[in-house]
């Protein structure tokens, strides 16, 4: 048997990892060239930190010490001025009058009878007052107090000895000395010896201090070390942030999985970024490496080993952003967080850095954290310069870490990473794609993969008993030529997705045959899971149950090979672009990934360009198309390489008309042979490609028919007889008698104004002929022109729908009606209009002052709301605020302005080792040297005895016997021993631990008993004025700049209003500007209070000595009262700056505080060059030019009023403090006056006269004086002009319209395309005349560009016309004044206008509060809207949670509530599915019905206009092109009639297809067969031919009964068809004039010319 599936692929398939890898790092490298600013970032931030690397290291140079021999430090008299003590006792003052005689300080000597009255004393003289403080009564404990900075702070343990190598003075072990602390003590110790054993130790007590020697030493700057290592990490972060973005965002859009599915090898997909991100590192190592060893950074290291650091540090970041990009989905948040991980892992090694003895095992674990390693390194590399050996191979094991650990761990990191990056990717695919087994590496299956290779259908199937099926009447038997065909197989597939809650099965048990050769159709409504099946025919995700098999491999394993895959094209539900590549680069691309040949692509790229007709924009970047051209292009990527099977997911959504015709003419050309599935929303679609139809309703597959035996089985195949009568008095009971007499089961579907139109039974198609017949020959009948169409595949689809919905016991209001076919519309539409006049009488609704109120409260309520859910807002202005508190807090603890209590220390052997103790960092034995000549063992003894381990020194000075913590030399002779203490400077507390112990020694020595106890506990710290006038003014600074930064995060709602649209939907809807704006404030500036009152409080408390005084307290609370509302109207005026709310906020916030830190320092810098008089005037300038500057100003000069009073004038001061506090209240003023220019600029055209910002509603005509003369303008849009005229200029009109559009033009400054230096203008509206009566919808048509979107704008106000006036509701003419004013419109916009965070029921009460809405009315009227559209289920969801089709719904809804007399409708129901779209066109058809109002609507959907629009007109170029009702269009440019005629199979030979053939061309001379099938005979047939539709039809049964074919289809022109032809009128005059854009140029379908008679003939025969 010879198989049609025979046919091999176009090419010889080679798609090779390194093929596929050079494609990908192509499409890679022209991604990052037009990304510059990303590029530049990853290029330029390491170069940039690595010159500010060199500059600190330049700045903070290592600093090599010479070594300090030991010295005795010499005597220094510091001139005590006061010296008291507590507590007063005989044995006190005893011991102190001893001390003060010694010192000479009798007069100085104070007595205190508490330590609170000693430390109050020390305040008046608090550089050189001393305490003594005794804590028991015995006197041998005692503390001491000395000014805070003499001494080193008792919390320090040990010391750099840095400081020593530079002047004693700065030794701060050496401070005990010079300050006069040891000699104080030494007394104090004396006198209590005395005391205790009666015998003087005066001279033994007058001590020699001697500092040890230090060898030469090195000092590495800790902050600078740290510094460098830590900016070296972060000198790659760009890489790593940019990386993930840019493989999380391919992972995001699942352009991976689709690229996957088209044969990409995952080794070609990492190896593209990898080998791009690598090449990048490797030159930056180069270049970074070169700088580091060639500048003062690291000159002494070598350039092999820095490079090796570097690039390995590189290349495992590259592995760790690959390790990343698996566990996050958004690409941003991935970013941050790999960004924050770098940054956070550097840091762990600082503890490396700062912590000297750090273990080296947990090197090696820090370490495989590569920026932990990395740094390591670093701070390795930085260690060994300042030693002076430098990174060279030889030192590699040299210093604290070894630099071979981080560069061996290093290479064990990318390693590392580079599995785990694997392991992950396959494990955690994300949203899509298919997930392996947790230990999948350990099966065989995985390590021996058989190749799959395309297998043909094969005679297996013959096998198989033909016709199984026929026992089910929803399939219908397969046709002879199909059996044998079976390329794709589905057996039961069953799907089910987890949630949260509950689980939901998206299929259920599917099972049905996709055949070769044909196209074949999967329908349903949104959430029947044709995407589900889809996804699970593509391979990106798993059934649950079942199989599903193509040409006999099941798909899950063509999944897993290459071969397979590359026999399937994919176009999947989103588009597979790249937006900064162009058209032709995509498929280039695509082709290489499909593994065309690369001598093949460029054939096979312009062909595919040619066909889909993509060669005008084939050089435009994807980010530059519309959704109907990224669709086309996605489609494009989808046939390159004529792929074997094709899988289509909704291919045209999003499509103009005639894009899609020409995707559908693509598509059955290519279908011999080859196997195509599409899903669809659009039913004609379905009708005109597939051969077979599945429609799945509520996951099961309900039926599978061609689309001609779907209508007549399932919907009865009804005709609709359409008719235009000559007037409206026409009489419908006579046509609909006369209808009924020939046709018994006629029904009257529709009837407005001059149209009838009735639904015909299919059985009934041999009484046509009579039907018409007397139609024809009764002209009193007033019918002057009819017409028939079959019934649409769509409605099939609704009939399954309500089949389901009875199933689910869903019983809404729409649902009870009966079927189309058995009630009378009458009613059903009745039934709907009471469910949608939410409210009929004006009385109810409120108005004047109370809706001014209502408006203001809804306002408020929903910012408030926003605010609340939008926790960002919150979470900014918390963190600034608490920058401001660490701030202070910072500030003040580093100037010591909180009075934090000095800690106390007592003098222990702290240093020293006990007895038997093992020797420890920084404690070592006590060293004594016997200098005398005479026997010390009594004093060793009295040293050990303190638990003290004492050695006897060995040798000539301390620094060979280093290191030792203290040391005693003991002088002259048994008579009289003199005593030298020796301390390390290192030790800082040393010198006193030692004088204690001696002293102790001494008291043993004598036979005293107890211990001396001696205590250092500072005074607290006292900052001086200058200080504090320094630190009140940073703290102002910061207070002004963090507070002029917030209002960004919550005032700018009116940004992101106009961003969604929501803004001008609002003002549409009768919201009046100054409710809006008082609502927005209302908010706003209370919160502003709070927080700047919060921070002025935090400011003054943390100064409450000195800036709480009421004249301070005045000044402040008065500016911030003007301030706060100041600085929220500036936001306000600013929001109108910015279209992005999102970047524009920080950007804003960064701007305003850089303000104000820029204004403050030239202040600043003119105060202290002593320009007082420059200051005064900046101070002044500033706080009425700048509004963020008034309460920075204030608290400036309340600060120096408070603390410099000496250098200003008070009166002078006092000035500068009036104008800071009045200048925010003339910025108020004229912040209004500016905020309500803009609103009259900007804000669009008002609909009510708001009184309180007088702003009127009327909008002045810009009347042209000689409107342009349009040549060979229509007859029917002339006649529309002069209704308009008549309606401007009529005195007594009885029904004026609703809308009246007279002669309105816009024109567009066209942008530069390219390097063209003139703008071109373009006319978007060209002297457009229309009105709308009341009742009646009017549907605006035209292709892209023709000026729709343009006229909805201007009628909505949101754009001014150039040219014309717009009038609506009850509007004054020129002769009559008007009734009462309109209220508000309805508008229901192309974007949908919802706030994310609100949910779908507050969105119904915020529109009907703002429209007037009594509240109690409100939750009614709700109820009535959720009932009618279906809502219930949806009512607390937020409306970024709802899907496409609910929006849209929403908006309708809240478009048609408060009963408005216009509703503005821009294609309200795209993005729905057919049932959604009936329910929405019933609703629109029951809201207009005999109503006061009228409505426009846009519509890309023919079938909506037709369903929906009494009357339409079809716009092109910019110009009114046609207008009338549909039939009349239809009557007046049809293009004719289509003939389908479907043959029974026994009656499918040549001979008697060729005699039926002859037989059409004989009833229709010029017929056109358009199709060729077995079984299905379509011709287009010329107007010409159908003279009468009564002979024909008689003609056409006649030629049933003689072929005995077995039905037949006989129709008018669509809407679409008439749409058409216009639109190829715009192609031809764009053409002319050249494209103004890169938007789609309309071309002439081939399949719409007419054939030749001679070659359908020939067609025939070869049959």
């Amino acid at each position: 048997m010879r198989h049609t599936g025979s046919m091999q692929p176009m090419y010889k398939r080679d798609a090779g990892v390194w093929h596929q890898t050079r494609s990908l790092l192509y499409k890679n490298l022209l991604i990052k060239w037009r990304t510059k600013q990303q590029s530049l970032q990853e290029l330029v931030l390491p170069l940039l930190l690595l010159g500010l690397l060199i500059l600190i290291s330049t700045l903070n140079p290592h600093v090599y010490y010479g070594g300090i021999s030991t010295m005795e430090l010499e005597h220094e008299s510091r001139f005590l001025r006061g010296l008291g003590y507590t507590p007063i006792t005989n044995i006190t003052n005893h011991i102190m009058e001893e001390v003060a005689q010694e010192m000479h300080m009798q007069d100085h000597l104070e007595m205190f009878a508490s330590e609170e009255d000693l430390e109050n004393a020390s305040l008046y003289e608090p550089s050189s007052y001393v305490g003594v403080v005794f804590t028991d009564s015995s006197a041998m404990s005692y503390r001491l107090r000395f000014p805070y900075s003499e001494l080193p702070l008792p919390s320090d343990y040990t010391e750099s000895i840095a400081s020593c190598f530079t002047t004693l003075a700065n030794c701060r072990a050496a401070n005990y000395w010079y300050s006069g602390f040891i000699r104080l003590q030494s007394l104090i110790d004396a006198a209590i010896i005395q005391m205790q054993t009666k015998r003087s130790v005066r001279s033994e007590m007058d001590l020699k201090v001697v500092m040890m020697g230090q060898p030469g030493y090195v000092e590495v700057q800790k902050f600078p070390h740290a510094l460098i290592s830590i900016y070296l990490v972060l000198a790659f972060t760009p890489f790593v942030t940019f990386l993930i973005v840019n493989v999380a965002a391919e992972k995001e859009h699942r352009l991976k999985d689709t690229m996957t599915m088209m044969g990409l090898y995952d080794t070609a997909f990492w190896l593209s970024w990898g080998l791009l991100y690598a090449a990048l590192v490797t030159t930056m190592s180069i270049l970074m490496s070169i700088i580091a060893t060639y500048t003062e950074l690291f000159p002494t290291s070598d350039f092999i080993v820095i490079f090796s650091l570097i690039f390995l540090y590189g290349i495992s970041s590259i592995f760790f952003s690959f390790m990343l990009t698996p566990l996050f989905k958004k690409p941003k948040f991935a970013s941050t967080v790999g960004s924050m991980l770098t940054v956070v892992f550097g840091c762990l090694s600082l503890f490396t850095v700062l912590m000297k003895d750090f273990p080296q095992p947990l090197v090696w674990v820090l370490c495989l954290l590569s920026p932990s390693a990395f740094s390591i390194g670093i701070a390795q590399v930085v260690y060994l310069e300042a030693q002076g050996d430098g990174a060279v191979f030889s030192s590699l094991a040299n210093g604290p870490h070894p630099l071979y650990v981080p560069l061996i761990m290093l290479v064990v990191d990318c390693v590392l990473y580079l599995l785990l990056a694997m392991y992950l990717d396959q494990v955690l695919p994300g949203e899509f794609g298919m997930r392996r087994s947790l230990v999948y590496f350990l099966k065989p299956s995985y390590w021996s993969k058989r190749r799959k290779r395309y297998v043909e259908v094969s005679s297996v199937y013959d096998t198989e008993v033909n016709g199984t099926s026929g026992g089910d009447e929803s399939v219908e038997p397969v046709s002879p030529e199909f059996r044998g065909k079976e390329a794709i197989r589905i057996n039961n597939i069953r799907k089910v997705y987890k949630e949260k809650d509950n689980v939901v099965e998206a299929l259920r048990g599917l099972t049905f045959d996709i055949y070769e050769g044909q196209i074949t159709a999967l329908l349903g409504h949104s959430g029947a899971g044709k995407s589900t099946l889809m996804n699970i025919l593509c391979g990106i995700c798993p059934p649950t149950n079942g199989s599903a098999t193509i040409y006999g491999s099941p798909v899950a394993e063509i999944a897993d090979a290459s071969e397979m895959k590359r026999l399937v094209g994919i176009c999947p539900q989103f588009n597979i672009i790249f937006d900064v590549l162009t058209v032709e680069e995509h498929l280039r691309i695509f082709a290489a990934i499909k593994g065309i040949p690369p001598e093949d692509i460029n054939t096979e790229v312009t062909k595919v360009l040619k066909d889909l007709d993509l060669e005008k924009i084939m050089t435009a970047q994807a980010k530059n198309l519309s959704g109907g051209q990224k669709r086309k292009l996605s489609v494009g990527i989808a046939i390159l390489g004529d792929p074997k099977i094709l899988l289509l997911d909704e291919p045209t959504a999003g499509m103009d008309p005639c894009s899609r015709h020409q995707v559908w003419s693509l598509l059955k050309c290519r279908k011999a042979g080859r196997v195509t599935v599409l899903s669809t929303h659009y039913m004609d679609e379905a009708d005109i490609l597939a051969g077979m139809s599945y429609l799945c309703c509520v996951c099961v597959c309900v039926c599978a028919y061609t689309s001609k035996l779907d209508k007549e089985n399932l919907r009865g195949c009804c005709w609709t007889a359409e008719m235009m009568s000559i007037n409206e008095r026409c009489d419908s009971e006579k046509i609909t008698l006369l209808a009924k007499q020939h046709v018994p089961k006629a029904k009257l579907s529709r009837e407005h104004e001059a149209e009838l139109t009735f639904t015909l039974p299919f059985e009934s198609v041999d009484k046509f002929p009579g039907l018409f017949t007397d139609l024809d020959s009764q002209p009193n009948l007033g019918i002057i022109n009819y017409g028939v169409s079959m019934t649409t595949l769509e409605d099939v689809f609704l009939r399954l729908e309500a089949e389901a919905e009875v199933d689910q016991a869903d019983y809404s209001v729409f649902n009870r009606e009966q079927p189309e076919e058995e009630c009378d519309n009458a009613s059903l539409d009745d039934t709907d209009q009471r469910l949608l006049t939410f409210s009929d009488g004006k009385s109810d609704a409120v108005s004047g002052h109370a809706l001014w109120r209502q408006q203001f409260s809804t306002v408020a309520w929903l910012h408030m709301v926003n605010m609340f859910r939008e926790r960002k807002a919150f979470v900014y202005t918390l963190a600034l605020f608490l920058v401001f508190i660490a701030a202070v807090l910072v500030l003040s603890l580093a100037t010591g302005n909180l009075q934090i209590h000095s800690p106390e220390r007592q003098f222990l052997p702290i240093y020293l080792l006990k007895k038997y103790e093992a020797r420890q960092r920084y404690a070592t034995s006590l060293l004594v040297q016997n200098s005398s000549d005479s026997d010390i063992s009594d004093f060793i003894h009295n040293l050990e005895s303190q638990d003290l381990k004492v050695e006897i020194m060995k040798h000539n000075d301390y620094m060979a016997a280093a290191p030792h913590s203290a040391a005693f030399n003991v002088t002259g002779t048994r008579k009289g021993f003199k005593y030298s203490v020796a301390f390390n400077s290192t030790t800082v507390h040393s010198l006193p631990m030692a004088v204690n112990i001696l002293s102790n020694a001494l008291l043993r020595g004598l036979n005293g008993t107890g211990q001396i106890r001696t205590w250092t506990k500072p005074f607290d710290y006292q900052i001086p004025d200058s200080t504090s006038h320094a630190l009140v003014h940073i703290e102002a600074i910061i207070l002004g700049m963090l507070a002029a930064g917030m209002p960004a995060y919550f005032a700018m709602d009116h940004t992101r209003d106009r961003e969604i649209k929501c803004r001008s939907t609002l003002r549409i809807s009768g919201l009046l500007p100054s409710a809006y704006w008082c609502g927005q404030a209302a908010v706003d500036i209370p919160l502003y209070y709070l927080i700047l009152s919060s921070m002025t409080i935090i400011l003054f408390s943390f100064h409450t000595g000195n800036l709480l005084t009421s004249s301070n307290l005045t000044a402040v609370v008065l500016c911030t009262l003007g301030f706060s509302p100041a600085m929220i109207l500036f936001t306000y005026v600013f929001s109108f700056g910015f279209a992005r709310v999102q970047s524009n906020r920080d950007f804003f916030s960064v701007i305003s505080m850089m303000v104000c830190v820029v204004t403050a320092s030239i202040v600043q810098l003119s105060f202290v060059i002593d320009e007082f008089g420059l200051t005064r005037n900046l101070h002044n300038i500033l706080c009425f030019l700048n509004p963020l500057y008034p309460l920075m100003g204030c608290l400036i000069c309340i600060t120096e009023a408070t603390f410099l009073p000496s250098l200003h004038e008070g009166s002078i001061l006092w000035k500068n403090l009036l104008i800071a506090v009045v200048a925010p209240y003339l910025h108020c003023i004229l912040l209004l006056f500016m905020l309500r220019w803009l609103e009259m600029r900007y804000g669009g055209r008002a609909i009510k006269k708001d009184q309180f910002c007088r702003i009127s509603s009327k909008s002045k005509p810009k009347l042209e004086r000689n409107p342009e003369e349009v040549l060979n303008e229509d007859e029917d849009v002339q006649i529309e002009k002069a209704r308009v005229k008549e309606a401007l200029t009529c005195q007594s009109c009885e029904e004026k319209p609703v809308v009246v559009v007279s002669n309105l033009k816009k024109n567009y400054k066209g942008r530069r395309e390219g390097f063209s230096l003139n703008k071109r203008r373009k006319v978007a509206a060209n002297n457009i005349s229309f009105c709308v009566r009341k009742g009646e919808v009017l549907g605006l048509l035209g292709p892209n560009g023709a000026g729709k979107t343009t006229i909805m704008h201007m009628l909505s106000g949101d754009t001014d016309p150039t040219a014309g006036q717009v009038l609506m509701g009850d509007y004054s003419t020129e002769f009559r004044r008007m009734d009462s004013p309109l209220e508000h419109v309805g508008y229901c916009p192309q974007v949908n206008p919802l706030w994310p965070r609100i949910t779908l029921q507050e969105h119904l009460e915020i529109y009907a509060a703002i429209k007037g809405l009594r509240g109690q009315d409100v939750p009614g009227i709700i109820k009535r809207v959720v009932n009618a559209l279906e809502l219930k289920e949806h009512l607390n969801k937020q409306a970024k949670s709802l899907s496409a089709g609910i929006k849209r719904k929403l908006c309708f809804a809240l478009s048609m509530i408060g009963n408005p007399q216009i509703v503005l409708l821009d294609e309200p129901s795209s993005g729905m599915d057919p049932k959604s779209k009936q329910r929405m066109w019933r609703a629109i058809r029951a809201a207009f019905k005999n109503h006061q109002r009228g409505a426009i609507l846009t519509t890309h959907y023919m079938e909506e206009a037709e369903a929906v629009c009494d009357r339409v007109a079809i716009m092109v170029s910019g110009r009114l092109r046609c207008i009338g009702s549909i039939q009349h269009l239809k009557g007046k440019y049809g293009q004719g009639y289509s003939l389908e005629v479907k043959l029974r199979e026994e009656l499918t030979g040549l001979q008697q297809v060729a005699l039926l053939h002859d037989e059409i061309l004989r009833i229709f001379p010029h017929a056109a067969r358009q199709e060729s099938f077995a079984t299905l005979m379509v011709y287009k047939i010329p107007m010409e031919d159908v003279k009468s539709l009564a002979k024909s039809f008689s003609q056409l049964e006649s030629a049933k009964k003689t072929f005995n074919f077995e039905e037949y289809n006989f129709s008018q022109s669509t809407l679409e068809q008439v749409f058409m032809e216009f639109a190829k009128e715009q192609e031809t005059e764009e053409d002319e004039v050249g494209s103004l854009s890169t938007t789609f140029q309309w071309q002439r379908l081939r399949q719409d010319a007419s054939v030749p008679a001679n070659h359908t003939d020939s067609i025939v025969h070869q049959l």
